[in-house]
């Protein structure tokens, strides 16, 4: 029988629309599928839990670079002056062995970003946001 093998982040590639984000530090995604309880005159419980919609936000962590725009130079956050035209953007993390896509998500904003630097550290920062449609590779 043959092992499974466990995904180390070492080996997880981050692509934002299709491009290799190589300063990404770390991604967590947290997906929801509140239900709504279908209840009935007669009977005091819920008789069915029914799906709603599906939601799906994630956080990056990003290193900043010299010259390299910040995450607004990736396209994963637009510049001020472009909000009224913002556009969705694709993040995809693809196992580097296998190349099999562990998490792509289609339609995506951004919510906010942070940045931070301490004494003799690096400029490090997150982008929060969310998407509309997303997958992973049980989904295939």
């Amino acid at each position: 029988m043959t092992r499974p093998k466990i995904v180390s982040a070492a080996k997880v590639l981050v692509y934002v629309n299709g491009k290799l984000f190589g300063r990404c530090t770390s991604f967590s995604w947290t997906s929801s599928t509140p239900r709504k309880k279908i209840r009935t005159i007669d009977i005091q419980h819920p008789v069915e839990l029914a799906a709603t919609t599906v939601d799906i936000t994630w956080t990056l962590g990003a290193l900043r670079t010299i010259g390299d725009g910040g995450l607004q130079g990736a396209g994963i956050v637009a510049q001020q002056s472009d909000l009224s035209r913002e556009k969705y953007f694709t993040i995809q993390l693809v196992e580097r062995t296998s190349g099999l896509t562990l998490f792509r998500s289609d339609l995506n904003n951004t919510d906010g970003e942070s940045w931070g630097v301490t004494a003799k550290g690096l400029l490090a920062g997150t982008a929060q946001g969310s998407g509309i449609l997303w997958v992973n590779e049980t989904a295939s």
